[in-house]
């Protein structure tokens, strides 16, 4: 994590930032800080990766006070010492799942029992188990269930967003419970996901509208390509500790907030073409680790029918 906070004449307050959320955290810091959201710019540095641990953070806001009172650009950078003791663990859980299912291994409930780990005070936890407790089960048709969550104050670290935002705790317990029912039922765990997963233009329970799927392709391809029936049948060291085996598993996950904020969840994107003939992209998209200024650049340049190196992607400005 690092910081540079850059003070104007005219009482602005320029951020330099590497975060997952350059948008959230304009409108905030300046809540925070007292100040109109037009007078807070954050400009997007290169971040490397990052796995749900660069949100908001307080370092960003000791930076602007700081600027602000002296004046002058303020820089704050964390060794790796202090990364590790500043920065979120995942929300630890236990998960109680309950299905049922008919005879034919149509799912009929889930009941799910979520105790979670908050830490001393509250990062994004809420809205982490929120999500563990509920969007996994948008995979599948199931016509009743019952969830209930608990987040639980612990003198341990806070606990915050890494990798999935809750949707790993979630599936993994979801899909374990699937392959217990699969046994119960004495049927492939495959072809019971197959007969569960959700459709096109299904809305599923929790009210998610499925425009488009090709869960049952990937199952099917995946299944065909690891030659599933005969590798199931071959599990080496079955009565020892460690056991070698293949099994499967699916998930569904979203793009941008979508379910833990009300604003606009779309997106944008501008492209300009100098006098050289040279395009610069602008857009709202920040580059965390996964590839996304090339994809930009791969899709304006295809477009346009020019040369990457013809193709120019600035990082988030919150003023453009």
């Amino acid at each position: 994590m690092a910081i540079v906070a850059e003070p104007a004449p005219t009482g602005r307050l320029t951020l330099h930032l590497g975060v997952q959320n350059p948008w959230m955290c304009k409108t905030r810091y300046a809540e925070i800080l007292g100040m109109s959201a037009q007078d807070v710019r954050i400009m997007h540095s290169f971040i490397g990766g990052g796995f749900g641990a660069k949100m908001e953070h307080r370092m960003h806001l000791i930076a602007a006070l700081l600027a602000k009172d002296a004046n002058k650009p303020v820089r704050i950078d964390h060794t790796r010492g202090d990364e590790f003791m500043a920065t979120r663990p995942r929300v630890a859980m236990t998960i109680y799942n309950k299905l049922a299912a008919d005879e034919e291994g149509l799912l009929l409930a889930k009941e799910a029992d979520v105790l979670a780990d908050n830490g001393a005070y509250t990062d994004y936890a809420p809205a982490i188990t929120g999500i563990a407790a509920y969007r996994i089960d948008n995979m599948y048709r199931i016509p009743n269930i019952r969830s209930r969550y608990r987040l639980v104050y612990t003198n341990k670290a806070p606990s915050g967003g890494f990798r999935g935002f809750g949707n790993a705790q979630g599936a993994f317990a979801l899909e374990s419970t699937m392959d217990m029912l699969a046994e119960e039922l004495k049927v492939d765990p495959a072809e019971l996901r197959l007969k569960n997963i959700v459709q096109e233009k299904d809305t599923t329970t929790h009210g998610f509208y499925i425009g488009s799927t090709g869960l049952r392709e990937c199952i099917e391809n995946a299944t065909k390509m690891i030659e599933w029936p005969e590798q199931r049948k071959t599990v080496t060291g079955a009565n020892g500790r460690y056991r070698r085996g293949v099994g499967l598993a699916s998930c569904i996950h979203v793009s941008g907030f979508r379910g833990m904020l009300k604003e606009f969840d779309g997106s944008s994107a501008q492209v300009q073409v100098n006098e050289e003939g040279k395009v610069h992209v602008l857009t709202g998209e920040v580059d965390y680790g996964q590839g996304s200024r090339t994809i930009m650049a791969q899709i304006a340049a295809q477009e346009l029918s020019l040369p990457m190196e013809s193709v120019r992607v600035s990082n988030v400005d919150t003023d453009v």
